[in-house]
């Protein structure tokens, strides 16, 4: 399971997504096969990193679907967030900006909840880029405050470390 995942990440790293899908579908397949959450998640972010290599947002979009409701299942926060961040971010490649919206504004609830500095600021940017590409610059400017103070938070967070 770990082996194929793992050539996969080597294939997708040489730009071969098409090679790197059947090392995680077999992956995928065996995980399944002994009921492992953990690595059937692993492995359907990989599938999904692959159909984002190849632009193929119909495909990747379905498969953080299924990711997403297993993160759900698992109670895993953390992965939720990154989820609807990369939802969101596929909405986004495909111009649907009101359809990227909501999973913007959950990846940063989300993000609250775990303390992820990176998943916030990132979700925060994108859905102030996303506001003000539809127009609502209102919420945009709110969106950037917040986005700024995040980033002020980072820092702070950081030079503590």
């Amino acid at each position: 399971m770990e082996s194929s995942n793992n050539i996969g990440d080597v294939l997708l790293q040489q730009e071969k997504s098409g090679e790197a899908l059947n090392y995680f579908y077999s992956s995928q397949g065996i995980a399944e096969e002994v009921n492992d959450s953990m690595s059937i998640a692993r492995s359907l972010n990989n599938i999904s990193r692959a159909f984002r290599q190849e632009k193929k947002y119909k495909e990747e979009l379905l498969t953080r679907a299924k990711l997403l409701d297993i993160n759900k299942k698992m109670g895993n926060y953390e992965a939720q967030s990154t989820d609807n961040l990369e939802i969101g971010n596929i909405y986004m490649e495909e111009n649907k900006l009101e359809e990227a919206i909501p999973y913007f504004e959950e990846s940063i609830e989300l993000s609250n909840k775990t303390g992820n500095f990176d998943n916030k600021k990132e979700a925060l940017q994108k859905l102030y880029i996303t506001q003000e590409k539809s127009g609502n610059f209102i919420d945009a400017f709110a969106s950037l405050k917040e986005y700024i103070a995040t980033l002020e938070l980072k820092y702070e967070h950081n030079k503590k470390k």
